[in-house]
């Protein structure tokens, strides 16, 4: 890692396991964190590239009346079927990755002590070369269930197949720089990434 720039820090873990929760601590401690979730929903507007692509491959039947992508329709389709899965993370992450790594090297000299990049798909992209380290936060699979059905008013057996579609959080945890268990409290939580920070 170069002098006087920002750390570069991935920021993964599965659905349920409080990344989002960890994103707003880490925001409150201006840390300058890019989201690639948000970035997807911009990419995926009408009109761009990434559309074009997405809609070439599935067709009109994803789009409503006014031509924009129903997410959640594109999701009940790849979520049963990893090829298709597959193909539509190769089609966003493509564009994802160009925004997030041409954002972070427009402020990596701008005095930051870290710069994160919240990625549910972290490992196996191209991301995973870009950053300098990786932190996984993770939970007991009972309260992940309970953090999406509550939040998202979806099925358990939808969620369960979801988190089918991800790495497991072993594999994850093996491929972490850090670990940020969160089956606890948010003053806790907050209490681990304070540590982290100021490692």
């Amino acid at each position: 890692m170069k002098q006087n720039r920002a750390k570069i820090i991935g920021l993964t873990g599965n659905l349920g396991s409080g990344k989002s929760s960890v994103t707003k601590i880490l925001e409150k401690y201006n840390i300058p964190v890019f989201d690639c979730d948000k970035i997807s929903h911009m990419e995926m507007q009408s009109g761009t590239e990434c559309y074009k692509e997405i809609v070439d491959f599935f067709g009109d039947g994803i789009l409503d009346n006014d031509g924009n992508i129903m997410r959640k329709t594109l999701g009940e389709i790849v979520f049963s079927d990893k090829a298709k899965l597959k193909k539509l993370n190769e089609i966003t992450h493509y564009y994802i990755c160009k925004t997030v790594v041409n954002g972070v090297n427009e402020i990596i000299s701008s005095g930051y002590k870290y710069i994160v990049i919240d990625a549910p798909v972290l490992i196996g992209s191209e991301l995973e070369n870009f950053v300098d380290e990786i932190w996984v936060v993770y939970s007991d699979f009972e309260t992940m269930l309970s953090r999406v059905s509550q939040r998202d008013n979806i099925q358990i057996e939808q969620i369960k197949k979801r988190l089918e579609n991800q790495l497991s959080t072993e594999e994850l945890k093996s491929r972490a720089d850090f670990l940020i268990e969160n089956n606890g409290s948010i003053e806790e939580l907050e209490e681990k990434i304070k540590n982290l920070i100021n490692k």
